[in-house]
């Protein structure tokens, strides 16, 4: 399945955030980098390559799952032990710089880090 099809059934909800991220890990051979900006851009890494996905266009309902997507994403390339994780920037109070309360929450909302 493309990374652009888990991203489909993701936010219709057909995928739990958790089962999406592992898929896409699966699918490169491990997420090493996250860069996500809200409405700009949204890009997976792995040790190879770069994987764009859709970063717009969402409807009010499928935004929050996007933001979880990047953001357990985010925790997956933790997980796997990447020295360059990325970035996840959403608002000024949810960004991997400078505001994690911020991106804990959205990780707690969604099945928190455990459910990777």
């Amino acid at each position: 399945m493309s990374l652009q099809k888990i991203q489909q059934q993701c936010l219709e909800g057909r995928l739990s955030i958790s089962e999406a991220v592992n898929l896409i890990d699966n699918a490169i051979g491990g997420i090493t980098r996250v860069e996500y900006n809200e409405g700009l851009r949204f890009k997976i890494y792995n040790h190879r390559g770069i994987f764009s996905l859709e970063a717009r266009g969402f409807s009010r309902k499928q935004v929050p799952r996007l933001h979880a997507l990047a953001v357990l994403s985010y925790f997956k390339a933790e997980e796997n032990e990447s020295d360059f994780l990325g970035g996840v920037h959403i608002s000024r109070e949810v960004s991997t710089k400078h505001h994690m309360n911020g991106i804990y929450e959205i990780a707690e909302r969604y099945g928190g880090l455990n459910a990777l």
